[in-house]
């Protein structure tokens, strides 16, 4: 495995596998669930925005759409889609509240 690209929590990497070249990305969410807990402990709401949901990390989000054969973009235009994967990631909810 070889690294193409490093970020403040993730890695881009490629390898190569039966003549085939792998390409991924391994993200480290702990610093969004910490973000999800200190929301959660200080109940945060915004007047404009009202109360935060959920705090999923766009990673998640595509990896979540991946299983099913649609990209990312597909996931969040689609409520029905974005209600479904909110729910599979319950560990980034903010509130408990119905989606």
């Amino acid at each position: 495995m070889k690294a193409l690209d490093y970020s403040h929590n993730s890695v881009t990497f490629f390898h190569q596998e039966d003549d085939k070249t792998i390409i991924g990305e391994r993200v480290n969410v702990d610093g969004n669930l910490d973000r999800v807990r200190r929301l959660r402990d200080h109940a945060v709401r915004s007047d404009v925005l009202g109360d935060c949901m959920a705090s999923i990390p766009l990673a998640a989000v595509a990896q979540w759409g991946q299983q099913f054969g649609i990209t990312m973009e597909e996931v969040v235009a689609d409520d029905s889609l974005l209600d479904r994967c909110i729910a599979d990631y319950s560990k980034f909810k903010v509130k408990g509240g119905v989606f």
